[in-house]
Formats: C-alpha cells, sequence, structure tokens
C-alpha cells in the first residue's frame, strides 16, 4: 500500500515562487561544490541574490503584520517564535575557572557576576577599595 510522508512547511509566508527557485538551486550548486571548482563563487553570487530577493517581501510582511490594530503583536510574537523553533539562545560557554556550562540558570549567573564586574560604577569601586 503506498503511502505519502507528509511534512510540514517550514518556510515563511512571505516566501515567493522567485525566493523557492532561487533557494533550490542554491542547494543544487552547495551539493555540486565537491565536483567542481567555481561552484564557490556561484553560491556566494546566488546566496546573495536570496538574500536580496528576500529583503523586500519580508520587511512587507513584517509591515503588514504590524499594521494590524486587533492582533498585531500576537500575529508578531507567533512569527518570531516560529522563525525561532527551538534553538537554544546562549550556546555552551565556559566559565571563570575553565568549567563548560551548559545549564540555562548557571550560564545566566555567570554572566551576571561578569556583567557587574565589568559594568561597576567608579564610586563602587572606590567604596570597595577604601574597606
Amino acid at each position: 500500500m503506498p503511502h505519502k510522508t507528509l511534512r510540514k512547511n517550514l518556510d515563511p509566508e512571505y516566501y515567493n515562487k522567485e525566493i523557492k527557485r532561487l533557494k533550490s538551486k542554491v542547494r543544487k550548486e552547495y551539493n555540486r561544490r565537491k565536483l567542481e571548482v567555481h561552484c564557490t563563487q556561484k553560491i556566494r553570487q546566488l546566496y546573495k541574490q536570496l538574500f536580496a530577493a528576500k529583503k523586500s517581501p519580508q520587511e512587507a510582511f513584517l509591515k503588514s503584520l504590524l499594521s494590524k490594530e486587533d492582533k498585531c503583536w500576537s500575529d508578531f510574537y507567533k512569527y518570531v517564535k516560529r522563525r525561532k523553533g527551538n534553538k537554544e539562545n546562549i550556546p555552551a560557554i565556559k566559565g571563570c575557572n575553565g568549567r563548560i556550562i551548559t545549564d540555562a540558570i548557571e550560564k545566566a549567573n555567570t554572566f551576571n557576576f561578569y556583567y557587574s564586574t565589568v559594568f561597576r560604577s567608579e564610586g563602587n569601586i572606590l567604596h570597595i577599595q577604601g574597606k
């Protein structure tokens, strides 16, 4: 019995035929890059074309999204969440003692400690040194 697996379309709503065509061209050239030497230049050129083609439809989509009075922010945050996916915001970092930190709370505490040492006002430093 034949069956077809349906996948969710991960492309944004503003993709048109030209963007999809350029996207497939970039993928084809990227897969061909090991066979031919000049493919890297062609990939760069196609990627620049793809980026330029995506810029104006994306801006128009966001303007139309934010121009709605009722649900503009909820739709905007849905768009951001869709684009972000389940990506981790901050990758693993190395702490001051050289240990790799992957826990989100430990990363936040490490950054807080670092920023508190960097962004101190001069009055606080003199007060601490005077003790």
